[in-house]
């Protein structure tokens, strides 16, 4: 670190000029760049029967990262089997009410994609969300292992493990992880609209 006058332009640190404030024994440091923030999972839902509005958990997010120096933030948003929070359907409401929330931001607030490695079928759907809200950062996860770990030995499922396009017969073995994203990830790319 070194001592020495900085101006702030345009919200980014900069070399000297302009007024003088005394900031002796502080730091100016550059914003904090979150790149996978599971904090939001709390603010919409901070427990399974206390839903709040989307607006007023952005809101939450947005003001707690902004008092800890973070001025970029993605939000890990699950698409996943899962449903509920997690589901498409809340990740595209999100994404919705993000766009509109944006406008009175204090910081730069983006989502994370997790995308589940068994929703293949909803791969359409998946582009068109990408496209439409200009999604620069996404992550392939596969939490059936977990889920079937949870359930203690128990069977995933059916009801969530058949709609993400796969046999259930085929979550009760270890597959290669490489093979579901070499199926998924290929798929994505020969889409002009997301070149």
């Amino acid at each position: 670190m070194s001592e020495r006058p900085v101006s702030i332009r345009d919200g980014r640190i900069s070399e000297a000029g302009g007024s003088a404030i005394d900031l002796s024994g502080t730091y100016v440091l550059p914003g904090i760049i979150d790149l996978h923030g599971d904090a939001f999972e709390r603010q919409v839902a901070p427990r399974p029967s206390a839903v709040f509005p989307l607006d007023q958990a952005l809101r939450a997010t947005d003001c707690e990262a902004a008092v800890h120096g973070v001025t970029t933030a993605w939000m890990a948003q699950s698409w996943s089997w899962e449903g509920g929070l997690r589901g498409p359907d809340a990740t595209a409401r999100l994404l919705d009410a993000l766009e509109i929330y944006r406008q009175t931001a204090l910081i730069d607030l983006r989502v994370q994609l997790r995308i589940e490695t068994h929703t293949i079928d909803t791969l359409d759907t998946l582009k068109d969300v990408i496209v439409a809200h200009g999604m620069d950062y996404a992550v392939f996860n596969d939490h059936l292992p977990e889920a079937r770990q949870k359930s203690r030995g128990f069977p995933v499922d059916q009801a969530a493990a058949q709609p993400a396009g796969e046999r259930v017969h085929h979550h009760d073995h270890q597959h290669d992880q490489n093979d579901v994203i070499g199926h998924f990830f290929p798929i994505l790319l020969r889409d002009d609209r997301l070149r």
